[in-house]
């Protein structure tokens, strides 16, 4: 795994540090790697829905 350094906002990490202390997640780290895939996963399925939206376009005007 990499590291990398990121700034987050105080409110931001408190609120992280509540799940963690909450057990959600067992550190801080956990949590980032989660949002990320979380996001990541979100963003490719939106570009699938898009291609797929732009493919049913493109055989609507050959129609």
């Amino acid at each position: 795994m990499k590291i990398t350094s990121i700034q987050i906002p105080e409110e931001v990490l408190e609120r992280i540090n509540d799940l963690v202390r909450m057990g959600i997640y067992s550190n801080r780290s956990e949590f980032i790697r989660a949002a990320i895939l979380n996001q990541l996963r979100e963003d490719m399925l939106y570009m699938q829905d898009r291609n797929r939206t732009s493919m049913q376009t493109m055989d609507l005007m050959q129609s």
